[in-house]
């Protein structure tokens, strides 16, 4: 949506949930050790691992299916409406998210204490941090630096939810739900304040003088991809065509001729 390094964030998003298969459940042995509400084993065992892999699978296989159809069907046109589609996802799966996490009154986002709202939030602030500084000194390019600050902050609250629901019932899914959703709703405000300060500073691929509106419904890496093909194709032809207009003919001997371009190639 505001136009950092597409094709790097989607190799990412890719990379990340295809290790989430076994990162995710070694950081559920991991931080169910310091747990006070639940014993380890007790999570362990009402953990549906069949729901848990079902939902990674749909990520990854919505990942390649979307590669595939973008290599499939090469237009402008078709890889916006997807994109846009994409956004419209997102947006249902925060307005989901929000029932769901207050359901229960006892269990609704603004009744916790400082505790939840400060540790909830602040993988997101020390994410984003940490990635750009490092983006910062392994000289990425700027809107390399933007996606790459992105990822790290921004995390897929769907999968997140759906480990909550099939893990827990009741007033305990209520709770457990409001962590994916308050994460959520930290991470789309933080970024969206970034998001903007980066267009405006000039690190994304979007031109600074444009109206927000318009940076937000254009991809211009989309544009410039397909630009660059077509002028890819038509420098081509157009060279194509010189050379062989270009070609001389050269008299050997008498009745032969043959052709010479290396003057043309130099």
């Amino acid at each position: 949506m505001f136009n950092g390094d597409l094709a790097l964030s989607v190799t990412m998003t890719a990379i990340s949930t295809l290790a989430s298969t076994m990162l995710m459940p070694i950081n559920l042995f991991v931080y169910t050790r310091f747990t006070d509400n639940y014993d380890e084993e007790e999570i362990v065992e009402n953990l549906d691992w069949g729901s848990l892999m079902r939902a990674l699978g749909i990520v990854i296989l919505a990942i390649f299916a979307g590669l595939y159809a973008s290599s499939i069907y090469r237009s402008a046109e078709f890889h916006l409406r997807m994109n846009h589609m994409g956004n419209f996802a997102g947006v249902t799966l925060v307005i989901f998210s929000a029932v769901m996490s207050n359901t229960d009154k006892d269990a609704r986002i603004y009744n916790r204490d400082l505790q939840f709202y400060v540790g909830v939030a602040a993988p997101c602030f020390f994410g984003l941090l940490i990635a750009n500084v490092s983006g910062y000194y392994l000289k990425l390019q700027k809107p390399e630096c933007v996606t790459v600050g992105i990822e790290c902050a921004y995390q897929n609250v769907g999968i997140a939810t759906s480990v909550a629901i099939s893990m827990f019932d009741n007033d305990a899914q209520a709770k457990a739900v409001a962590v994916p959703f308050y994460y959520g709703t930290v991470e789309a405000v933080l970024l969206l304040v970034y998001c903007i300060g980066m267009w405006k500073l000039g690190w994304t691929k979007a031109p600074t003088d444009v109206s927000f509106w318009k940076m937000i419904y254009t991809s211009y890496e989309i544009l410039q991809s397909d630009n660059e093909e077509e002028d890819s194709d038509y420098h081509y032809v157009e060279h194509s065509e010189v050379v062989e207009e270009a070609k001389p003919t050269v008299q050997l001997t008498e009745g032969t001729t043959t052709t010479d371009t290396s003057e043309k190639v130099v």
